[in-house]
């Protein structure tokens, strides 16, 4: 009997050669996988960012893998000390949308961490961050905006933070009145 949906909507069992191939198969898959570790993934993705010949879908590809990994505070870390977040925050620049969104998801979760938060913030992160909020799509600007209260958080990110200069109809009106 081969794989198929019972009655009953759940999938029957495999048995016969289907099973033996299915056995074979998942068996020859794991030996052949090579599972790579968290410092392995860190360290490929940064240079595949610092690569100016890698390809955009690698490097799109690289900015995903560190946002995924930087969902868990030790990986943060790591992240950061193997200096990505500079390459990140040259993914906000010159990178295609995907990757500008993979990049922000990924600032987004690293300046979780405060120790961060001062590296995005020192890698010049905050202009490019403010830039994709602008004109980003609408995952990168969520993504962006994210990161951006992230790093609010932290006094001394306030005070690197682009200035707008205070909209005064003329000199002498209450700033109450004036529009923001």
């Amino acid at each position: 009997m081969g794989c198929g949906a019972s009655t009953t909507g759940r999938v029957s069992s495999v048995t016969g050669p289907e099973a033996s191939y299915a056995r074979r198969s998942s068996h020859d898959i794991a030996d052949s996988t090579t599972k790579l570790t968290a410092d392995e993934l860190i360290e490929q993705a940064k240079q595949t960012l610092r690569n100016a010949d890698a390809s955009v879908g690698d490097k799109e590809e690289a900015c995903a893998t560190l946002w995924n990994l930087a969902v868990d505070p030790e990986y943060r870390v790591m992240i950061r000390d193997a200096n990505c977040i500079l390459p990140l925050v040259a993914c906000l620049s010159s990178g295609t949308a995907t990757m500008k969104e993979k990049a922000s998801g990924a600032l987004w979760n690293l300046a979780v961490n405060v120790e961060n938060r001062e590296e995005i913030a020192r890698a010049g992160g905050i202009q490019p961050l403010v830039a994709v909020l602008r004109s980003g799509t609408d995952v990168a600007q969520e993504k962006a905006a994210a990161a951006l209260k992230n790093l609010a958080t932290s006094n001394a990110n306030v005070r690197r933070a682009p200035q707008r200069p205070p909209r005064f109809a003329s000199p002498g009106v209450p700033r109450a009145l004036c529009p923001s």
